[in-house]
């Protein structure tokens, strides 16, 4: 459901933050505070590094700052390529490896985002 959408406001797991990027859809990511070792903060944080959206800490940062960052993060990811992917039917979880290591590896990205 995500190639469908404009703007996310989600948790912090690994596999969604990764189709955001994918999909270049900007996002604000409010990770789960339960999660273990803390790691949706480390996905929200790599996430928010590579240019995909914002993060929203839960019982730190105040709920009404949402809609704000929601715009904000609309607008610094209008400035990233636009072209979505579409997916063949060659889809297969080598290729959704291949894709996630180009993504996390690009340092162009990176420094776009900068």
């Amino acid at each position: 459901f995500f190639s469908l959408a404009d703007l996310v406001l989600c948790r912090g797991g690994a596999s969604s933050l990764w189709e955001l990027l994918l999909w270049h859809i900007p996002a604000v990511v409010a990770p789960w505070r339960g999660a273990s070792d803390d790691h949706q903060l480390a996905n929200a944080a790599c996430f928010e590094s590579l240019g995909g959206g914002l993060l929203w800490r839960e019982g730190v940062d105040r709920p009404e700052d949402i809609p704000d960052l929601l715009e904000t993060a609309w607008m610094r990811c209008r400035k990233r390529p636009t072209g979505r992917k579409s997916f063949s039917s060659s889809f297969s979880g080598d290729n959704v490896c291949r894709s996630l290591w180009r993504v996390l590896t690009d340092t162009d990205r990176r420094e776009r985002a900068q």
